[in-house]
Parts: structure tokens; sequence; C-alpha cells
């Protein structure tokens, strides 16, 4: 009677009413945690470089100018290259697999509650290296015997001037090949007034107008498979595009406001990707395939291992854990293989700038196990075949210095090219 009696309570428990009135308290509920729930907005920057793909989520502060980037995420991949991969195209397919990676590794982890907060991707700020993209620098000059002003449509119209300009270049340099290719980037560097360097310079009547604007264009095909990759995994979403060299530009000039000359090295992927900046105007950025890729692959066929396994080596070697047998197998290459990376980057010092004398400062980008690898070849290195007697000052972005303008969520593991990257698009792109 008893076993009846409880069965009876528990059908009468289901009664429509009942019923009813649980649907309501659970509706009520959700919707209390619904508002309870702190959702925050970010940013997701995707990093292309010529070896790997990068990308991080980083929140859009309220008061940017107060408070650094946070950076809550962040992941990297290297992309897989085939054995016979040496045009750009043979690139794409790889590069494209690795983005679709990052981008669902990013995906996923925004889309799971982290503690209290649930993060949504509001945009995406795509870093196109010089593989990917081409840079090039143009003068506006204005001189008049009579005062003009500098108003909106004097600007525009030297703005559409210069655009014109820099394509033609580009023709020129690179022929029909380049002829479909879209503007992803423009940067006014610095402002001459009567030849003097000004930032407040709007609605000034002048006689002597010039200006230095870096623009970086990149191919139409490459940005449509780019936001088609990136619509698959977010729809609707606003995607813009930067060159790489242009976010490490204006990083720079906030990490080291009163560096004005000096010479960028990203040899943290496949290439190496030189850049030149003087009087604080980025002239010019070139590249050649010798990056840290490259001499892990050239240690591996000396070793007669797998790259990843190499990697693992020059880890080992470069935190002083390698065994004696180890340690003597990679100085007896080192030798080698830096010859091989010094005449490449003599081989372009001549395309970066046609100036005798190169700045004396030298940032270097490059991965932990290979970072005093090129500092030991850049500091001992005397460049007396070299139109320019001169050492270096070394000066290495690691993760730390880069971090200094960037406020990472406790346990994110990233790097100087996202971090530099977050700056970026902290400063207003």
């Amino acid at each position: 009677m008893d076993k009846e009696s409880d069965e009876l309570k528990q059908f009468s428990s289901l009664c429509p009413q009942k019923i009813k009135e649980r649907c309501a308290r659970i509706l009520v509920m959700s919707r209390l945690s619904i508002f309870n729930q702190k959702t925050q907005e970010v940013s997701a920057i995707i990093d292309i470089g010529s070896g790997s793909v990068g990308g991080c989520l980083v929140v859009n502060q309220k008061n940017p100018k107060e408070e650094k980037p946070l950076m809550v995420f962040s992941t990297r991949i290297q992309i897989i290259l085939g054995d016979h991969a040496s045009q750009t195209k043979d690139y794409t397919g790889p590069m494209l697999k690795s983005l679709s990676q990052v981008l669902h590794t990013l995906s996923d982890w925004s889309n799971e509650k982290q503690g209290s907060y649930k993060y949504q991707i509001r945009d995406v700020l795509c870093l196109l290296a010089s593989q990917w993209c081409f840079c090039i620098t143009e003068k506006i000059e204005n001189k008049s015997e009579k005062l003009f002003l500098i108003s909106n449509h004097f600007l525009e119209k030297s703005l559409s001037e210069a655009r014109e300009g820099a394509r033609s270049h580009i023709d020129m340099l690179y022929g029909d090949e380049k002829e479909n290719l879209v503007l992803v980037d423009e940067k006014v560097q610095k402002v001459y007034l009567n030849g003097y360097a000004i930032s407040n310079f709007y609605l000034k009547n002048v006689s002597d107008f010039s200006a230095l604007v870096k623009f970086s264009y990149t191919s139409t095909d490459l940005v449509s498979r780019l936001e088609d990759v990136i619509g698959s995994v977010w729809k609707r979403i606003d995607i813009k595009f930067s060159s790489s060299s242009t976010a490490a530009y204006v990083s720079l000039i906030s990490l080291f406001p009163h560096v004005e000359e000096y010479l960028l090295a990203d040899i943290a992927s496949h290439a190496t990707e030189i850049s030149i900046v003087r009087d604080g105007v980025l002239q010019n950025t070139i590249s050649f395939p010798h990056g840290r890729n490259f001499l892990i692959r050239k240690f591996a066929e000396r070793l007669h291992v797998v790259p990843a396994v190499m990697e693992s080596f020059l880890k080992i070697y470069s935190k002083g854990m390698a065994d004696e047998k180890l340690r003597a197998k990679i100085d007896r290459y080192l030798g080698e293989v830096k010859v091989e990376w010094l005449e490449a980057f003599h081989a372009a010092l001549p395309s970066l700038s046609t100036d005798i004398i190169l700045p004396k400062t030298f940032f270097l980008l490059a991965g932990s196990e290979l970072g005093s690898f090129f500092l030991a070849i850049l500091e001992k290195e005397k460049y007396s075949e070299l139109p320019f007697a001169q050492e270096f000052k070394i000066i290495v972005l690691d993760r730390d210095q880069c971090a200094t303008l960037v406020t990472l969520l406790p346990g994110v593991k990233t790097d100087p090219a996202l971090l530099m990257g977050s700056i970026y698009l902290h400063k207003g792109k």
C-alpha cells in the first residue's frame, strides 16, 4: 500500500498544473542566468606568416587610452609544406589549412564559458607577412607660391594621387602578374609643413606640404580565399586586413618611442623578413627564404632526423641541457649554417636600401630556441665585406619585452608577433 501511495504521489506531481509551474520556474532561472552571465566582446587577430599561422583573442577595452589590450587566448600552428613547395601558390593551400585549424581553435575556446565570462568575437584583423603582400612608400609633395589650406578635400586628393603612384610603381616592378591587387592598408607616417615634421597639420595654411605614406597590397584572389575560410567559421563578421610590417612599425613606435632609425629582422618563420626605418619612416621591407624553419631543416638534414625532432634538439641545446654528443653535433654544423644565412643576408641588403650606412639599431624577432644563435651571428659578424663598417646594436624582441604594453590573462602563452598585433589593434590600426 505504501508503495502504491508513493507511486500515486509521484504521478500526481506530474499533473498539468505542476508541469506548468515547474516550467515557469525553469524559465525564470534560465533568464536570470542569462542576465547574470558576463559577456565580453573580443577581436580575433590572425597572423599569417611565411611558416606558421597564429591567432589570439583580445578584449575590446572600454577606455583604450587608459587600459592595455587584454589578451585572453592565443595559439599558433605551423604551415606544413611539401618537399617541393617553392612558389607562393604552393604555400597557399597548406597556409589555408593551418588557418582553418587556428580559427576552429579560437572558435571552440570562445564558445566555452571561461570562468564567469562568455567571449563573443566581434571582428577579425588579419595580418599578412611580406610573402603574402607588397608594400611601398610614396611621397606626396605640393608646393606653391601662394598659401593653400590643408583641408579634407586636399588630403583626399593627395592620398588618391599617392595610391595611383604606388600602383604604378608596383606595376613597373612586377608587371602584369600583379594586376589584380587590392589595397589592404595605408599608413601616413610623417607630414612635413614648410620642411618641418609636424603632427598637427589639419586646416593649416602653408606653401610647402609633403608626406610619406606606406601602402600595402595583396591579391584579390588571396583576400577572397581568406574571407571564405574565415566566413566558414564566423558568419557575417567584419574582416580587416593589414601587413605585418605595418603592425610591427606601429608597435615599435610605442615600445621604443625614441628610436627613429633601425632595422627589424623577423626570423621566426620560414623566411627572413627585414624592414628598414629611417627618420621614423618605414621605407622598405624585403624577405629571403632563410628563416627559422629553413635553419631547422638544414640542421635536420645534417643530423638525419625529421624537423620536429630537430626543433626539440635545438630547444634542449639553447637551454644548455644537451648532452655532450648532441652538443658536439650541433656545434659542428653551426658554422656551415651561419655562412649560408649570412650570405643570403648580405645579398639582400642592397635591395633593402641604397644608402651606404645602415641604421645601427637592429631589432631581432626569432624563435626562443634560435634567438641566441642569431644574436651570436650578428654580434660576431664584422661586416668587413659590406660597404659599411659597423657593428649593430641588437635588441631581441622577445615575449616579455613586447608584453610590457599588453595584459595577458594568467596562463596565456603567446609570441611577439601576436603581441605586436595586439598593440597595433589597440592603437587604432
